[in-house]
């Protein structure tokens, strides 16, 4: 019987580690990708963005170095995020994390074609970031979607939702990190 003791702690381990795995991830991810660098950056190309429109005409070409040191880090931050596994609680924020990564840096790359004087990429990158405008069906009346990805018409009050691509970035931003912390919650209270 004594030597059977080693055994419950081996088990407690195991279970231990087994939960840790998600943990690890969420970290790398969430507090380390996402809210240390995703969302700074985030908030430094917008910022880029509304500081080329302080002035009349716009002048995108005055970020240059910004937009080019923001494109730079980008790609980095997709590199590591497309190097990792997530566990299948965290498949679908991962998901939208890499397609929001993307639409970013699709929006970063219109912002250096405007720096190099293409004016409609200039529009095209500070548009990305706002909500989308849906068409009420009932009535015909144009709503933006608010950060859950919904609305009730403005004209006629019927509830409208959006698909999750018709959101603007910073909208995508919010709804990632709020799904990735609540996938945290939920695994932690298991």
């Amino acid at each position: 019987m004594k030597k059977m003791f080693w055994i419950i702690p081996l088990m407690i381990l195991l279970l231990v580690g087994c939960g840790s795995d998600y943990r690890k991830y969420y970290e790398q991810v969430h507090d380390k990708l996402l809210m240390e660098q995703i969302a700074p950056l985030h908030d430094e190309l917008l910022t880029a963005l509304n500081d080329a429109m302080d002035v009349t005409p716009p002048d995108d070409a005055a970020q240059k170095p910004k937009y080019d040191q923001i494109a730079t880090r980008t790609d980095e931050i997709i590199g590591e995020v497309s190097k990792l596994k997530p566990p299948e609680e965290f498949k679908n924020p991962h998901t939208k994390l890499v397609a929001y990564l993307e639409d970013f840096k699709n929006a970063d790359l219109n912002a250096q074609k405007a720096a190099a004087g293409d004016r409609n990429t200039g529009k095209l990158a500070r548009d990305a970031f706002k909500s989308q405008m849906v068409v009420c069906g009932k009535c015909g009346t144009e709503n933006y979607l608010d950060r859950y990805n919904y609305t009730e018409c403005s004209n006629c009050k019927t509830e409208i939702a959006g698909g999750y691509e018709k959101l603007g970035l910073t909208d995508k931003l919010k709804i990632i990190e709020d799904e990735f912390y609540g996938k945290k919650m939920i695994l932690d209270n298991k």
